[in-house]
């Protein structure tokens, strides 16, 4: 029997062991957690003019766990030319682009926005399949908020949240979308998150030279919508709110540019992928082996476009030779009811004549202040 004693002792002693780990490691969690419960907080506000052009700032982008990200769009996109009764006149089902929530939509109608605000979270949710701190928790319920009349409609998590503000496509102003930035900065404590604000994105391209001689330029790729402007104007006026500043994006050969982010070939096929003649089309990046371009550059002469088709240019053809291609990215699929009406074109620069709205490589002003900083003329609405 007394082997026996020994053997009931060995037992309570391994019981003993055992409970004393379990106790160390809940411990231990418990230290975890609440140290990162105590990380620093911080709020990174990214706007843009419409919902659908936050890929040409998408680089300056936090994604860690200690930020939450706000991603305010100043429109929803309702006055979009492709809301139309017959449906979206540039729509390839066939070849994986998704149609709108209300094909028969048209244009200036709440309906219209809802379906670009719908591709808009659609598109954001795919990102955050990649970056998980910007998913939004299942307690982020769409809401629509009254702000003097105007219906603002949020998603507001724990984590990161969305808003659209609804200022009115095609009529923004920079000092518009400042106060409608700032109203929404008076909800942290309540609606948001009680957080400093650590950095501000405005993702708005604009390239107009006869508006903006001054920071804009022939060699770039040309778009003059005039809510771009006021976006890019208005985050230079908010730079001053965040600890770190703001991050404008302008184009290639703004002399304002100062930092140039790259998305990494992996993640900018995830959003522009086309897949042509059977396999990924790389033509975009191909071509541009060995081409650099920094902020501060002046223009020089650049490697032909060979996928715009010269018919397609001179208005021959109704369609680029890439129109036939396979949407495979994110925003191919979701956003490809907006193109025109061929599929978004990949590139590694917006540069003229290339159809490179979103670039793989995107330039920035970076200001901490918006004091000395050159304002382009919001003198007329124009919309390109």
């Amino acid at each position: 029997m007394k082997p026996r004693a020994n053997q009931i002792m060995t037992r309570k002693e391994i019981l003993v062991a055992v409970l004393c780990v379990l106790v160390v490691a809940i411990l231990c969690i418990g230290v975890v957690h609440v140290t990162h419960s105590e990380a620093p907080r911080q709020m990174h506000l990214f706007l843009t003019p419409h919902p659908d052009d936050e890929l040409q700032g998408l680089t300056a982008l936090s994604t860690d766990n200690s930020t939450y990200m706000l991603i305010v769009t100043a429109t929803s996109g309702e006055a979009t030319g492709n809301c139309r009764v017959a449906g979206p006149p540039g729509l390839q089902g066939d070849l994986g682009e998704y149609p709108p929530l209300a094909p028969q939509a048209v244009a200036h109608t709440p309906e219209c926005g809802g379906n670009r605000i719908h591709s808009w979270n659609q598109f954001w949710n795919r990102v955050a399949a990649r970056y998980p701190s910007l998913a939004l928790d299942l307690e982020a319920t769409h809401e629509t908020v009254n702000v003097d009349g105007r219906p603002v409609d949020t998603w507001l998590g724990k984590n990161s949240g969305r808003i659209a503000l609804n200022l009115g496509d095609g009529t923004l102003t920079s000092e518009k979308v400042v106060a409608g930035v700032e109203k929404i900065l008076t909800w942290r404590g309540s609606k948001l998150p009680d957080l400093p604000l650590v950095a501000v994105t405005a993702a708005g391209y604009y390239n107009d030279p006869e508006v903006d001689p001054k920071h804009s330029s022939e060699a770039a790729l040309l778009y003059k919508h005039h809510d771009h402007l006021a976006v890019t104007n208005a985050g230079i006026k908010l730079a001053d709110k965040a600890k770190n500043g703001a991050w404008i994006v302008v184009n290639p050969f703004d002399p304002r540019a100062n930092e140039k982010r790259v998305l990494s070939i992996d993640e900018y096929e995830d959003y522009m992928g086309l897949q042509h003649n059977g396999s990924s089309w790389q033509g975009w990046h191909d071509e541009f082996q060995g081409v650099e371009i920094q902020p501060g550059d002046k223009p020089r002469k650049y490697p032909q476009f060979s996928w715009i088709d010269t018919e397609f240019r001179e208005g021959i053809s109704k369609h680029s030779v890439l129109f036939p291609a396979k949407r495979l990215g994110a925003y191919q699929q979701f956003y490809g009811w907006l193109a025109f009406p061929d599929p978004w074109i990949p590139g590694e620069y917006q540069l003229a004549h290339s159809d490179v709205l979103f670039a793989r490589q995107q330039f920035f002003l970076h200001t901490l202040t918006a004091r000395g900083v050159s304002l382009a003329p919001e003198t007329v609405l124009k919309q390109g």
